[in-house]
């Protein structure tokens, strides 16, 4: 991520195969609800003492 967004060239945007879109484009009712869904089933295999399939930040021993 940027702090801002960075200048994009006229040429890019008048391209017939390019797709732009903001930081949220993944911002929908079905998105939110798939994250919900995702971050339940996480939580279930973790109170179950199943390994996390999303673990991120893995501290190295």
């Amino acid at each position: 991520m940027l702090e801002t967004e960075p200048e994009v060239s006229p040429e890019l945007f008048a391209q017939p195969n390019a797709l732009l879109t903001s930081h949220v484009a993944f911002s929908s009712d079905a998105s939110f609800a798939e994250l919900r869904r995702r971050a339940a089933k996480e939580a279930v295999r973790v109170l179950r003492g199943q390994p996390h399939l999303n673990l991120c930040n893995v501290i190295s021993q």
